[in-house]
């Protein structure tokens, strides 16, 4: 008990002696727990950073998906006030019949076209936000290793 008061006492005041400060010996248990300290502080870093890599992709990816709705809301309202227009101006039952089918066969194509392009983006979102997640999955098999 006095061994360990004295090398208490040793470390805590050595420095104000003008000595080095000596901590005890490091054994091979010691310097295996501090190689795996390194590496799960490593592996941490790694996923933060995958994280935050894994962040930005998906919120890039949102806003093109929000500027996509946006662009096809203002051109959807665009084409039916122009329907609607054609419509008021048509001389005749048949005329408006006509009218109405052509604007309903671009309203279907532009809204099939829309889903498309949305369903891409959505896909690739999905992608991209996985990899990080694979990476790290490689990663941590490969300290298994």
């Amino acid at each position: 008990m006095q061994h360990i008061s004295l090398t208490c006492f040793a470390l805590r005041y050595s420095h104000k002696l003008g000595a080095p400060i000596k901590g005890p010996p490091i054994g091979a248990k010691d310097a295996q727990m501090a190689k795996y300290l390194e590496d799960l502080q490593k592996v941490g870093k790694e996923q933060l950073e995958s994280a935050i890599t894994s962040h930005s992709c998906f919120v890039k990816s949102l806003q093109a998906i929000a500027t996509e709705a946006n662009e096809f809301s203002k051109k959807s309202l665009e084409s039916g006030s122009a329907f609607v227009e054609k419509l008021l101006s048509a001389k005749s039952l048949d005329g408006a019949i006509q009218i109405q089918s052509e604007y309903v066969k671009a309203s279907y194509e532009a809204l099939v076209e829309q889903t498309t392009k949305i369903g891409n983006l959505w896909s690739n979102l999905f992608k991209e936000a996985v990899k990080p997640i694979e990476a790290g999955i490689t990663r941590v098999q490969s300290y298994k290793e």
